[in-house]
């Protein structure tokens, strides 16, 4: 295997792989093809990094090294080529981040939804208890009292 050489990327931010689950790391190699890396290490999208690197035989394989970690050189600016990109990469940046979080947040959910349905069955069956409007509109209140009361 070929030794590391060292080459200047810029990290583009994360993204959802295509499986939906994991975070991808994106950066943009010198000759300004798109890798895509699992593993996280840096944090300033349009980063220029030193990264230490193996390229196969068929230059299609490359290797990131995390050891040492990607060395910080400095930030795409006016003038530069890809500054345009920019905002693009940060859009996609925080759409990944988003799908993320709303999958935990739905995963989440739920395991809550089961103790939720239970909870809002028994509310319902004292509901169909009460005789008159003003019987349930005084559970309804009780109710919301209690949910703001840990507001």
């Amino acid at each position: 295997m070929a030794e590391p050489t060292i080459e200047t990327w810029i990290y583009a931010g994360e993204r959802v792989a295509s499986d939906g689950k994991k975070r991808v790391e994106v950066w943009l190699d010198e000759t300004g093809r798109d890798l895509w890396f699992a593993f996280k290490s840096a944090k300033t999208i349009g980063g220029r990094y030193r990264v230490h690197v193996t390229r196969g035989a068929d230059a299609e394989s490359v290797s990131m090294h995390r050891s040492p970690a990607p060395e910080y050189v400095d930030r795409v600016g006016p003038g530069h080529e890809l500054v345009a990109q920019l905002a693009v990469w940060q859009a996609a940046d925080l759409a990944a981040k988003t799908r993320q979080a709303n999958r935990r947040r739905e995963a989440r959910d739920a395991a809550e939804a089961t103790s939720l349905d239970e909870a809002l069955a028994t509310i319902r069956r004292i509901a169909n208890k009460q005789r008159t409007a003003a019987d349930r509109a005084a559970l309804v209140g009780h109710v919301i009292t209690e949910l703001t009361r840990v507001w």
